[in-house]
């Protein structure tokens, strides 16, 4: 019964727009069978529709329902707004303010995150807000954090991810969490003899050890609800191809890699999906930290562009983008894989 719903919103979509593509269905509207469902199929299509017609009935409280006839002549079927008035109005506001609207792939989701200060971090929290989902953003460097101050959609906490105290405190604040995504890390420069006992703890500490203590805390939470995400940034360089000069960081990421294949297959079954991001060359400010603190830094970075086979290297957005992916339902049926984004470094 439930699943008779999906062809009568395919048929909808190919009737009033034939040969565009119709957006992916989204869970809500292929399980809703309630009184607001004639409201969710407008929801799913009105992408193609003016911001107009749609604005001038959320605008008049007089209106009870929103005719479908508005939109589609030969489809007469009321939508009873006053049932889903909160729903309208969390809607009203990106409609009337741009052409166009779509409904938010992350729409309603609670996303923590770490490393939100710069770089993948920050991207991913903007592009998660963007696309309808409440993120708090952590990261140890609070002046930078600051700046996604006033966004939309996300609220920041300086956390040190490393500290087990910190990690739990933030996970208390959390009565349910959707998605984590574990992004804190550290690129260690040398090869196996220019590591020290220090840098191997270092950053052994930050790039698996934050995960799994961040994981540990965040996991019951998922498990009491049979639902949860969790997205760990690793790297291409790790397993998948050696790098030179790259030693601790990549067995670190290759740890990263066995840790979400381990919580995907212990958790499979009660629900909860687990996946890792491993890009090559991503032009971040850490990346032009590293290349400016090299001997000779033109040099440096001549080197790094010499091996991005596409010309250029990957921006923090274009991550930030699979990241989304991942985090929407969108990705379901995706669970312990490694999600290369490397513009074909590895090949």
């Amino acid at each position: 019964m439930v699943n008779s719903n999906k062809p009568l919103l395919q048929s909808i979509a190919t009737f009033l727009h034939p040969g565009i593509p119709f957006p992916p269905l989204h869970m809500h509207t292929i399980q809703t069978l309630s009184n607001t469902f004639y409201l969710e199929i407008m929801i799913d299509i009105f992408p193609y529709f003016s911001k107009k017609i749609l604005a001038n009935y959320i605008s008049e409280e007089k209106h009870n329902v929103l005719p479908f006839a508005t939109f589609c002549p030969f489809f007469p079927f009321p939508f009873p707004v006053q049932q889903t008035k909160n729903l309208v109005k969390r809607l009203s506001s990106s409609i009337l303010s741009s052409e166009t609207c779509t409904m938010g792939r992350l729409d309603g989701k609670v996303i923590v995150l770490s490393a939100g200060a710069q770089g993948i971090g920050r991207a991913a929290a903007i592009a998660f807000a963007k696309e309808g989902a409440q993120v708090t953003a952590t990261d140890i460097n609070g002046e930078k954090l600051k700046e996604l101050d006033g966004i939309a959609g996300i609220k920041t906490k300086v956390v040190d991810v490393t500290k087990k105290d910190q990690v739990e405190a933030l996970a208390k604040e959390h009565d349910r969490v959707d998605v984590l995504f574990n992004i804190a890390g550290f690129v260690h420069h040398g090869s196996i003899l220019d590591c020290e006992d220090a840098d191997w703890d270092f950053t052994m500490n930050v790039n698996v050890r934050s995960m799994y203590l961040m994981s540990r805390a965040f996991l019951p939470k998922m498990l009491a609800r049979k639902s949860g995400n969790i997205i760990n940034m690793a790297s291409v360089a790790s397993s998948i191809k050696g790098v030179v000069n790259r030693c601790v960081y990549s067995t670190s990421k290759a740890a990263v890699i066995g840790l979400t294949k381990s919580i995907a297959a212990d958790f499979i079954e009660q629900g909860i999906r687990c996946n890792c991001v491993c890009p090559g060359t991503v032009d971040t400010p850490s990346l032009r930290g590293r290349i400016e603190a090299q001997p000779d830094p033109e040099q440096a970075y001549k080197d790094f562009m010499a091996r991005q086979k596409t010309g250029r290297m990957c921006t923090a957005e274009e991550v930030a983008y699979l990241c989304v992916y991942l985090a929407s339902d969108e990705s379901a049926y995706v669970t312990g894989t490694e999600q290369i984004i490397d513009g074909g470094w590895r090949l």
